[in-house]
């Protein structure tokens, strides 16, 4: 993201924001009445009056991964009826590094107007994430006929432990030279408690050369939960969740083509709804791989898979003091391609 912002600064973030006010007062970049106690940004001393812009340069950066051991047992509980349960263990960690800088280049800010005379305001926001977790899943498959299985699956809820460790600093360069800066470092332990999900789903074997493969899931993402939070944390982001996020409907497609007694090439589809209501992220997944059985009890999977989506990151949020006083988002959108290459071995004892 980069370029001239004519409406806001992230300084107005930060007085809306507990996290960030005490760091950006002893940096600067926000400041206080004496008279009124009430707090303002330095490059917008009143709210009622024109903002006299800033040039913004902002990148976010996100990476992250997350697997699971899993742990499965099925039996044949009757006849043509199968049910299954799997113990998952998911292990994983993320990171996140947001850089935003904010210059006056026009000189604008020049303690003259509405505004002290700021040079710049340098910020960098930094977490780190370890993931574990526990979760489990049920599933059935009734077996109508050699050709045609329909089969069910209930996935628990996944309690997710994170710890997080984060870090913080802001710089304000006046222009004269001077400088105040302040960082902000701390941890924090909390829980995840991610939707449950149910699927339903249908397969056609010897059909031709080819088994075709057919499900839908249900998940309903305002069951997130928080825990091992403050409770007026945990209660605002539940709400918040509950305003924001839907249920959706997810479905794949799916054919094995059977060329020989070694090959299975595989093809699939996915469409997967987005589970916010104002912003569409809906995502298709396009995937290809082999199966190759190098054994009476051993098979190689191989996949790739091809994913695309829009997507938006949000930078910071502030009020719309002269135009609607509700809040807004500062972000940019952007087109999501994504690459993703899978390699399973599967034992029989």
């Amino acid at each position: 993201m980069s370029g001239l912002n004519s409406s806001s600064s992230i300084t107005d973030a930060y007085l809306i924001s507990d996290f960030y006010g005490d760091v950006a007062f002893n940096a600067f970049a926000i400041d206080v009445d004496d008279n009124t106690g009430d707090e303002f940004s330095v490059l917008r001393l009143f709210t009622d009056e024109p903002f006299d812009g800033i040039y913004q340069n902002g990148r976010q950066t996100e990476r992250g991964q997350l697997g699971e051991f899993s742990f499965s047992a099925a039996t044949e509980f009757q006849e043509n009826l199968f049910m299954g349960l799997t113990i998952s263990l998911p292990l994983g960690s993320y990171s996140y590094r947001r850089v935003f800088l904010e210059e006056d280049l026009d000189n604008v800010h020049d303690d003259t107007g509405n505004s002290y005379d700021v040079d710049n305001i340098f910020s960098v926001d930094r977490i780190n994430s370890d993931i574990s977790g526990y979760g489990a899943r049920l599933g059935m498959i009734y077996r109508i006929s050699p050709q045609f299985n329909i089969g069910l699956s209930y996935t628990t809820p996944m309690v997710l432990n994170i710890e997080e460790s984060y870090r913080t600093s802001i710089t304000t360069t006046f222009d004269n030279g001077d400088f105040f800066e302040d960082e902000l470092i701390g941890s924090i332990t909390y829980k995840v408690i991610t939707p449950s999900r149910f699927v339903m789903g249908g397969s056609a074997f010897n059909i031709g050369i080819a088994d075709l493969h057919a499900s839908i899931e249900y998940v309903d993402y305002t069951g997130v939960k928080l825990r091992d939070l403050d409770e007026a944390i945990e209660f605002e982001e539940e709400d918040r969740i509950l305003e924001e996020f839907d249920n959706v409907f997810n479905v794949r497609l799916g054919a094995e083509l059977k060329l020989g007694d070694v090959l299975r090439p595989r093809f699939g589809l996915a469409f997967m709804p987005s589970p916010l209501k104002t912003v569409d992220m809906q995502k298709s997944f396009l995937t290809a791989g082999l199966g190759i059985i190098a054994g009476p009890n051993f098979q190689i999977d191989l996949g790739l898979q091809y994913g695309v989506w829009e997507d938006e990151n949000t930078f910071y949020n502030h009020f719309d003091y002269l135009g609607t006083g509700q809040l807004r988002a500062v972000g940019a959108s952007q087109t999501v391609d994504r690459i993703n290459f899978m390699l399973g071995m599967k034992m029989n004892f």
